[in-house]
């Protein structure tokens, strides 16, 4: 199966997120870029940040451009279009600017390699999103930078594609550990009941933090943001006390500080998605053995796990070992190497 197979006559909006750079991220698009064309669609891409330089500008490393065909659609900075290696459409100046200038959308004239970077924010890159598929895009792929996994978030894209690697670490089993972790939260669901979503959907309007009780009551907090605020939260918490709602972020801090101050009550903690948790695989683990539960209100679809056995530190995997390894953990999910037809040193 194509990774296209997954996607055409489904989805509108993907994206590709990867969990390091160089793990096979960029490779990973130009593949979809290229299964495209044998489609009868009108692709569009922009990125999260910047994307498409042919040397990394963090590890020195050579990457591949990204390749355009003639009527690709695009979104990305001004100062990218002039230097783009193929004539040019442009379709609209947006209103969003970066911290690198103003977010342009295209249309390419002819083939041709290009840079992406758009807006650095989960609205402004769906507006962006919403207004290629005005132009006529069939599918907009959305490509994360390094470590924004938030372009997973349904709030932007309703598919995603992670992208995994070599370049994790030394030890092929590691690698594998680290994309379960990776996988558990992207898999988290929301709980089964129509009507305390509704309420949880209420209480996410409030853009901070909010108890719910076991009468489905409502009491937003006067905190914007959940990050040193366990103490104010954990005075408002009572035996009545359900549901913890997170708009923002919940970091394991905040995690064990209510846990160790309300240890023993039945309370589950819930964020708008899971690119909104952040806690690591050791930490996972233990909150679970200690009963903790987590749900979201956005549930992320994941397509595929793309895996790049290569690393740019001078070591690789046994390609077929490392699928097969992957194969152990995630059989109901797409494991899908795409250097198994292309040169092995493509590996952004």
């Amino acid at each position: 199966m194509e990774l296209i197979d997954l996607i055409k006559d489904k989805y509108s909006i993907i994206s590709v997120v990867g969990m390091e750079k160089n793990v096979g991220k960029t490779v990973v698009l130009n593949e979809i870029l290229e299964q495209v064309e044998y489609e009868n669609m009108v692709v569009a891409i922009t990125s999260i940040g910047r994307d498409g330089e042919s040397k990394d500008i963090i590890t020195a490393t050579d990457k591949p451009l990204i390749y355009i065909t003639e009527g690709t659609i695009f979104a990305t900075l001004e100062i990218y279009i002039e230097q783009a290696d193929t004539e040019i459409e442009i379709l609209e100046i947006t209103d969003r600017v970066t911290s690198m200038g103003r977010v342009i959308i295209g249309k390419a004239k002819q083939d041709g390699y290009i840079q992406i970077a758009g807006p650095s924010s989960n609205n402004g890159i769906r507006k962006v999103s919403n207004k290629m598929l005005e132009f006529g895009a069939n599918l907009v792929i959305v490509d994360g930078a390094l470590n924004r996994v938030s372009s997973a978030s349904p709030a932007i894209t309703e598919a995603t594609i992670l992208s995994t690697g070599a370049v994790l670490d030394r030890d092929m089993k590691k690698v594998v550990s680290k994309t379960y972790h990776q996988v558990h939260l992207f898999s988290l669901k929301k709980i089964d009941d129509e009507y305390v979503n509704e309420v949880i959907e209420e209480a996410l309007y409030n853009n901070g933090v909010s108890l719910i009780d076991n009468d489905l009551r409502i009491k937003n907090l006067n905190i914007k943001t959940a990050l040193n605020s366990s103490k104010i939260i954990n005075k408002e918490i009572n035996d009545a006390t359900r549901y913890i709602v997170f708009s923002g972020s919940l970091t394991a801090k905040v995690v064990n500080e209510i846990y160790e101050a309300n240890g023993g009550k039945d309370i589950i903690f819930v964020v708008r998605d899971a690119t909104k948790i952040f806690v690591s695989e050791r930490e996972l683990n233990l909150f679970l053995k200690l009963g903790i539960k987590f749900n979201v209100f956005d549930e992320i679809n994941l397509l595929a796990i793309t895996i790049n056995p290569y690393s740019p530190m001078g070591y690789s995997f046994n390609a077929k070992a490392f699928k097969n390894e992957m194969n152990k953990y995630f059989k109901n999910v797409l494991v899908y190497n795409v250097l198994e037809s292309r040169d092995i040193y493509e590996i952004e």
